[in-house]
């Protein structure tokens, strides 16, 4: 709070002590949520945008919570086959690090698991595989420990492309058996950011470990039966949050080495409930799924290495411009000092999803194979970094905000919903922002009335509650 804000509140609550009523000359300090740009759903190709707005209509969730997680999968999916390169010294792989962010009730897991469900059918053919070729290992060992003859079998092991197992001993015998990369996938993601050095009382270093995953650093356990190194971990995450729980984990998520400025965010402005007899198109579900089909069979070179994808001229024109104006914003004096950490990040992440958008022109047949990455994809890529800002912007924020501030947003969003006004004990009753007592519903509402978010009157009924109007103006979002 900026110290005219504490004095004004200061001048406020002296004159309330005195008079008993608001002073109508002292400006009120505005309640406002960052707002967020909406997901530029043209930055996909063309057959893909239907199963985004249909799959968003079909299942009453933001668009977002659809697009974001489309490009974490379509990144596992790309894996180590393909690379981008901005210069010599600088080659980035699709690796997305992404978390929707919802409250309860908005709907993040369907979007979730419909993205999910190409990742879930390869998963489903591997398993099958596995468990025949099991049979026949059990059989061969059997024969090989009646006569000894030959080599022993050796046991099958199942490839997976995903898993939901956070701990990083077990990321790394996955890593071992398919490098091209694993996508972790939690829909909620906080089980993930808790999970660190969860058998090693606080005292292993998994988090430090977790921070190269996502540069793509050699790891290398000390097992107790082997070593194991894996000199180019490929990890995307996939997860779904509600904004409280980030609020709870600020400490696990710590700003100070940078483990939450890793994560791509988006935060879109709920949608009201309803019915919907939308469906997803068969035609728009095939697209989806065929494209994580051909991502996932696109292959590296043939001695295991990335294909690299480098610029056009135009191309790198235009990812020089964005850097000039990206470097720009962080060196006006007014920048803010907590988005240094996100937007650090975000100029890798800028690369890595231009190559992504690429492979999905690629593999969607809106541009030739082996083309470089042209000003087109860069337009695009220009397009979704503007709006991942905006809601960057709107997360960093939001971590600043203290709780009572944030039960004061609440209150404020609820009362907007209900045409603006409404009782104390209409408050309390729907426990909005979790208030449970009538003295805690009644500080909240006193501390609103201060700040101007709420003007606050007896029932002219005579009943002991009171009437809570919105300030309307003093709120956004």
């Amino acid at each position: 709070m900026s110290r005219d804000t504490a004095k004004r509140l200061s001048e406020e609550q002296e004159w309330q002590r005195n008079q008993g009523s608001r002073r109508a000359d002292i400006p009120p300090v505005p309640l406002r949520q960052m707002p967020v740009e909406p997901f530029p759903i043209n930055v996909f190709p063309e057959r893909l945008r239907c199963f985004i707005t249909e799959a968003a209509k079909s299942l009453n969730c933001p668009p977002d919570f659809v697009a974001l997680s489309m490009l974490s999968v379509a990144g596992s999916c790309i894996g180590t086959s393909a690379a981008i390169r901005a210069k010599a010294d600088w080659i980035e792989f699709a690796r997305i690090w992404s978390i929707i962010l919802g409250d309860p009730g908005s709907g993040k897991t369907p979007p979730l698991e419909l993205v999910m469900h190409p990742i879930h059918e390869w998963q489903n053919k591997r398993a099958d595989e596995y468990k025949r070729a099991l049979e026949d290992y059990k059989k061969a060992l059997a024969a090989w420990e009646q006569n000894h003859e030959g080599k022993r079998p050796a046991q099958p092991e199942m490839e997976q492309a995903f898993t939901t197992d956070t701990t990083l001993e077990a990321l790394a015998d996955l890593l071992e058996i398919r490098p091209r990369g694993v996508l972790l996938y939690q829909d909620e993601a906080a089980g993930f950011i808790t999970s660190f050095n969860q058998y090693k009382g606080g005292r292993g270093n998994d988090r430090q470990r977790a921070l190269t995953l996502w540069s793509g650093s050699p790891i290398t356990l000390n097992r107790k039966n082997r070593k194991l190194h894996i000199p180019k971990p490929f990890v995307c995450f996939l997860g779904g949050m509600q904004p409280a729980v980030l609020t709870d984990l600020r400490g696990e998520m710590s700003e100070r080495d940078g483990f939450i400025h890793r994560f791509l965010f988006v935060y879109p402005d709920p949608l009201p409930l309803r019915r919907t007899s939308e469906e997803l198109s068969n035609e728009s579900r095939t697209a989806w799924d065929t494209t994580c089909q051909a991502l996932m069979e696109y292959t590296s070179c043939e001695d295991g290495s990335p294909r690299i994808v480098n610029f056009t001229t135009d191309g790198l024109a235009s990812w020089h411009d964005w850097l000039d104006a990206h470097y720009a914003e962080q060196n006006a004096d007014d920048f803010l000092y907590h988005l240094r950490g996100p937007w650090a990040k975000l100029q890798s992440y800028t690369l890595r999803l231009a190559l992504i958008l690429h492979m999905l022109r690629v593999v969607c047949n809106d541009i030739e194979d082996m083309i470089d990455v042209d000003a087109e994809t860069m337009a695009r890529t220009g397009a979704l970094m503007k709006y991942l800002k905006s809601h960057a912007r709107r997360i960093y924020a939001n971590l600043r905000d203290t709780p009572s501030e944030r039960r004061m947003m609440q209150v404020a969003q609820w009362l907007q919903r209900k045409g603006g006004i409404a009782s104390d004990q209409d408050i309390l009753k729907a426990q909005v922002a979790g208030l449970k007592t009538a003295d805690d519903t009644r500080r909240l509402l006193e501390t609103m009335n201060q700040r101007g978010h709420v003007t606050l009157t007896p029932d002219p009924g005579g009943r002991k509650k009171i009437i809570v109007n919105l300030v309307t103006d003093q709120i956004d979002g």
